[in-house]
């Protein structure tokens, strides 16, 4: 019972606080859908109706390469793939993709499941409608999950995939998600989303801070505001707290058998180093590559680097990092 009044006086404490910013901070309403077109589509933007979702994804780069499927995180966008696609279009057709409840895409039509499974059927279907035969994937922390997932259903379309801290196993959460996502504090977070919460979370994300500039702090914070997108978010998030308590998806992780290469930011406080043990111990044939100086999304933090190593081993070239052997370059 504590732990209930203990979550509504916090919960009140925070919105008094909150309060005296403003509610252009507060992240309590909605940003109109053509307003966030209007700064976030691009030329190369597409639409792609899935069960009444209107997912928006882009295709860039060398419509001659080879495909790259990208998969980002919950909370996240496309956008956070950015780096990525900018070293590597020249090689590569890359197709990435707001998930549900995150970007342009929004929340599912008519579905109120966001669990692991149904995002990953949703991303077979992507994948059909879209019309992606043979391609390599790579996803990061919650989207590596789901490409995981789908890489063990349909090995017969992936050739090669990159994890970027991915998800499987039970571990203590972090304590920025595990408040959002308790009972009555979530039903705040349903409501608002405040400005100053998006920019603590974004910065425990990051391995260097001083990486984050107001520019992606501005994005992520006006796609959350697309309408529906602040529940869905949530309702993943809790998915992620179901997740950690359980071994279910832990067990899956020795099915998977398409060649596999994990990138991993040793600054990363939302998954403990135990958890990359554990997928070397499953999944010991993968070669793992450490980013002393990343995060959580080293793929958006220091995308050069991660993006470099990713087309090596997508190119067949040898991978000379390990987990015990940390890379020690130069970072870009």
């Amino acid at each position: 019972m504590w732990g209930y009044k203990k979550a509504w006086l916090t919960a009140l404490m925070m919105l008094s606080l909150l309060l005296t910013g403003g509610c252009s901070t507060l992240g309590m309403g909605h940003k109109p859908l053509d307003e966030l077109k209007a700064r976030y589509e691009t030329k190369d933007s597409r639409y792609v109706d899935i069960d009444g979702t209107q997912v928006h994804y882009r295709i860039e780069g060398n419509l001659d390469g080879p495909t790259l499927l990208l998969v980002h995180a919950v909370t996240a966008s496309l956008q956070t793939w950015d780096g990525w696609v900018d070293n590597l279009k020249d090689n590569y057709r890359i197709v990435r993709l707001d998930m549900p409840g995150c970007g342009l895409t929004g929340p599912f039509v008519n579905s109120d499941d966001y669990s692991p499974e149904a995002l990953e059927h949703f991303l077979a279907e992507f994948v059909d409608k879209v019309g992606l035969d043979h391609f390599d994937l790579a996803g990061n922390s919650q989207g590596a999950m789901v490409a995981w997932m789908y890489a063990i259903k349909h090995p017969d379309h992936v050739d090669k995939m990159v994890l970027i801290q991915p998800i499987a196993y039970p571990q203590k959460l972090p304590q920025i998600i595990d408040f959002i996502t308790m009972p009555v504090i979530r039903d705040v977070g349903y409501v608002m989303a405040p400005k100053i919460l998006v920019t603590t979370i974004a910065r425990q994300v990051y391995g260097d801070p001083d990486r984050l500039n107001d520019r992606i702090i501005d994005r992520y914070f006006d796609l959350e505001q697309r309408e529906g997108n602040r529940v869905a978010m949530l309702k993943t998030l809790v998915q992620l707290r179901h997740i950690s308590h359980t071994e279910k998806y832990a067990r899956m992780v020795p099915l998977i058998k398409v060649p596999t290469m994990i990138e991993w930011g040793e600054k990363d406080i939302f998954l403990p180093r135990a958890v990359l043990e554990r997928w070397h111990h499953d999944l010991p044939q993968a070669p793992i590559v450490i980013y002393p100086w990343g995060g959580h999304i080293t793929m958006e933090e220091v995308p050069m680097q991660t993006s470099r190593d990713a087309d090596r081993f997508f190119s067949g070239l040898p991978i000379k990092s390990n987990m015990w052997i940390e890379s020690t370059e130069i970072r870009d």
